[in-house]
């Protein structure tokens, strides 16, 4: 279920309503770890920073183990992705917990897909576990990561010609559509009203802004 979740100051100094940026992931995450460890919010937080680490680091090391085998290139590899510039800076200067989760599963997504096309494919439940935790994740991250997996794709396409492979892909993205479309059918059945009143009370707000601006 998810609770309609309002910020003040969110959207532009307005009022909005959280999900229409975030989808809902990290504030079950923080919601979870509050539960059962009652601490401060401060704590929570870093709780799951420190989780999403682990997370990132034991996926990249997965991943690479999948493609090489070598066990020093997948461990320096997992330190050097956990170490990026971009990473840092969204745990350090923007505490961006929404993309820090999404690029936690991105390694995952990518095993999954690597495993169907180059291996076995009898690790293709990755792709559902990664697609659908990012797609709650973050929506920016969604969209870039979505573009990678089809450039992805689009680069092994002549190995598509194997029924194996296309017949597991196509089955994994629909179920995946269909876990989404469940959620999302609930999601703006509970929230739509609320989205749409506060996105016109903004569009509203900056309206008049932009008016008094033109008119001085």
């Amino acid at each position: 279920m998810c609770i309609p979740l309002f910020k003040h100051g969110f959207i532009d100094t307005h009022d909005g309503h959280y999900y229409v940026i975030y989808p809902p992931l990290v504030t079950y995450i923080g919601a979870i770890l509050k539960l059962f460890v009652p601490t401060y919010t401060t704590i929570a937080i870093k709780g799951i920073l420190i989780l999403l680490t682990f997370i990132s680091a034991f996926g990249m090391y997965k991943l690479m183990m999948e493609i090489t085998g070598r066990k020093s290139i997948s461990l320096i590899t997992a330190v050097i992705y956990i170490s990026a510039p971009y990473r840092l800076t969204d745990i350090y200067v923007r505490l961006a917990i929404g993309e820090v989760l999404a690029l936690a599963f991105m390694p995952i997504l990518f095993q999954g897909l690597y495993n169907l096309f180059n291996k076995d494919g009898k690790k293709d439940y990755l792709i559902v576990i990664g697609t659908v935790a990012i797609m709650l994740s973050h929506n920016i991250s969604t969209l870039l990561i979505a573009g990678i997996s089809v450039i992805y794709v689009l680069i092994n396409i002549t190995k598509l010609k194997e029924k194996r492979v296309w017949l597991k892909l196509f089955n994994r993205c629909s179920f995946v559509l269909q876990l989404l479309d469940s959620f999302m059918d609930h999601y703006w059945k509970a929230n739509y009203h609320l989205i749409m009143q506060h996105l016109m009370k903004v569009f509203q707000c900056q309206k008049m802004n932009y008016q008094s601006k033109y008119y001085i």
